[in-house]
């Protein structure tokens, strides 16, 4: 043990530098993993969106109302756009989220049996 006094720093900065790299590590797990739940949460609000503006859509269709229309949410907005024939009506929807994400789908819908046909979502 003679000489033992020039391990000790050496020592600390590898001890530290371990640390330092685990920390590192962790934190951008946690910054991925959150921004992943941003992403799902985001994702269920536009699905939400898409849905209500269906139901909004063959309500406007039973009732004879306009054919084309935008609704505000609290969690985003819902563009609908109806296209009627003879007993089919196509609509085509489009969900804006408040983070700025769009999503679209169409369908069909049935006007004599009250039925969805056909969903869409590119």
């Amino acid at each position: 043990m003679k000489s033992s006094s020039g391990y000790i720093y050496p020592s600390t900065l590898f001890l530290s530098l371990i640390c330092l790299t685990v920390i590192g590590h962790s934190s951008c797990a946690f910054i991925s993993e959150l921004e992943a739940s941003k992403l799902t949460r985001d994702f269920y609000f536009r699905q939400n969106l898409l849905q209500n503006g269906a139901l909004i859509a063959i309500h406007s269709i039973t009732n004879g109302d306009g054919l084309v229309m935008t609704h505000q949410f609290e969690h985003g907005s819902v563009q609908i756009s109806i296209t009627q024939e003879k007993d089919m009506s196509h609509v085509q929807l489009s969900a804006f989220s408040e983070s700025g994400y769009t999503s679209s789908a169409s369908f069909l819908f049935d006007t004599n049996e009250r039925k969805i046909i056909q969903w869409k979502e590119p």
